[in-house]
């Protein structure tokens, strides 16, 4: 049998196309297109009936006045992007940028420098909570002792490093609080130094701490050891069998801890008193607060009322200085400025300190024999005093009664 000479495959699904796209039927096709499909038609003759299919489809139907049938593709969903190129793009709202005064503010502010800093979490509790408003605790070694005592190195950065305190500063009196608790203390091994925790600040977690360690034991090492993360442990870290038998956990730890709080506290109030800024001055730190006959919250209102209004006034801080009573009225942990409606804190240093503390800070500076006091911090020196009062509180908040 002799091959014909058929029509290219591609030249006939052409002619079908558009003989679907271009009749008013096409679902029906044309005898001639039937017939093409079958036979031996030429090029030539393919090629005329297209363009008689073409000028039909260009020749306007005068005959009915209905609009022609859609065709197939026009029911099919079609893409915007192909109907409508030119869509305008929807526009971003973007966030305003910082101004140069906006960095210098956040710089200035202490909460704002405490919640900054890195996420770290506490071995204890596993809470996660910015760095600044955790402790630090580590390995401290005393003279002469094979131990290893477990302590917060973050309160003991003086007896580690044994450096004087700066110059201008007098050094603190031995008081109530300090008393005993200066025994001499060095750095772990050098394999250990680094060997760090960070825990809650909390008097309540440090009691319950020592309950456990007092009645749990695993063999010869002490329930300190569950403490400390895998990966200071043999044999991945650098803590041995060796030390982790020696390793110490003080039976006072809450008191030696609130001790040492106050200490740091009174320590940083009166670095920031050497300077010795003008009271109630526009650029100072201090402001007085004129409180009137018994110490209360609608006092304290009262004299928040008739205080000056200054700069960054929502990042103090309002420091209460009164006798310790037998039954005193129990403070607002947060009160509001009328002259900018911001809360600010408020620390009660008869509860917060010890007498001795309190009477170390009024013969430091006579600021402190006044009531009532606004704490504005200023620099880098009253942001860490800032911050040393609001971890104190933190300390004490499951054994304050706040109203």
């Amino acid at each position: 049998m002799q091959c014909l000479h058929h029509i290219p495959y591609a030249s006939w699904r052409l002619a079908v196309y558009r003989q679907l796209f271009t009749t008013p039927r096409p679902n029906t096709l044309s005898s001639s297109s039937r017939r093409t499909i079958s036979s031996t038609t030429t090029q030539s003759q393919v090629q005329q009936h297209d363009q008689q299919d073409v000028t039909q489809a260009e020749q306007p139907n005068n005959d009915s006045e209905e609009s022609p049938a859609p065709r197939p593709s026009d029911l099919l969903p079609q893409s915007p992007l192909l109907t409508d190129p030119h869509i305008s793009p929807v526009k971003k709202r973007r966030k305003e940028r910082p101004t140069d005064e906006d960095p210098s503010g956040l710089r200035r502010n202490p909460w704002a420098q405490a919640l900054a800093s890195p996420i770290r979490m506490c071995c204890i509790t596993g809470a996660r909570a910015p760095r600044d408003l955790l402790t630090t605790w580590g390995l401290v070694q005393r003279p002469n002792s094979r131990g290893l005592w477990m302590l917060p190195v973050d309160l003991l950065k003086d007896e580690l490093s044994g450096h004087e305190p700066p110059k201008g500063q007098k050094p603190a009196p031995p008081t109530e609080s300090s008393q005993g608790e200066q025994a001499p203390v060095s750095s772990p091994p050098r394999a250990l130094q680094h060997l760090s925790v960070r825990l809650v600040d909390s008097i309540q977690l440090l009691r319950r701490l020592c309950r456990s360690m007092a009645s749990h034991e695993i063999g010869n090492y002490s329930a300190l050891v569950k403490a400390i993360p895998y990966r200071y442990k043999h044999p991945v870290g650098p803590l041995t069998p060796s030390h982790a038998r020696s390793l110490v956990w003080r039976q006072d730890m809450p008191t030696f801890v609130l001790k040492r709080m106050r200490m740091e506290a009174v320590k940083r109030l009166e670095i920031v008193t050497v300077n010795r800024p003008k009271l109630g001055h526009h650029n100072g730190v201090w402001q007085e607060v004129e409180i009137e006959g018994h110490v209360s919250e609608d006092t304290l209102k009262k004299g928040l009322e008739g205080m000056k209004a200054v700069d960054r006034m929502e990042c103090g801080a309002v420091i209460v200085m009164r006798e310790q009573q037998i039954e005193q009225d129990a403070l607002p942990r947060l009160v509001t400025l009328p002259q900018t409606g911001s809360r600010v804190p408020v620390f009660d240093l008869s509860v917060l300190l010890s007498d001795s503390d309190r009477e170390a800070l009024r013969s430091a500076d006579p600021r402190f024999q006044r009531t009532g006091l606004f704490f504005r911090p200023q620099g880098p020196k009253a942001r860490k005093a800032m911050m040393a009062l609001w971890k104190l509180q933190h300390f004490l908040n499951e054994d304050i009664r706040f109203d």
